[in-house]
């Protein structure tokens, strides 16, 4: 499954949750995810293998 920009996606070893920002990279395997711990606006760059998009 293809990620896109505004999925909502969680670490798979961890669940806390994460919305995908953006996908850079030429080979587009980097992905720039944000989310929030507390008050604070956190965001890091994830290998795509390493997410997985979250299904409600």
């Amino acid at each position: 499954m293809e990620l896109q920009i505004g999925d909502v996606v969680y670490l798979k070893s961890d669940l806390n949750m994460n919305v995908l920002m953006t996908v850079s990279g030429k080979d587009g395997v980097s992905l720039w995810c944000t989310w929030f711990s507390g008050n604070d606006v956190k965001y890091h760059q994830f290998h795509k293998d390493s997410l997985a998009k979250y299904n409600q």
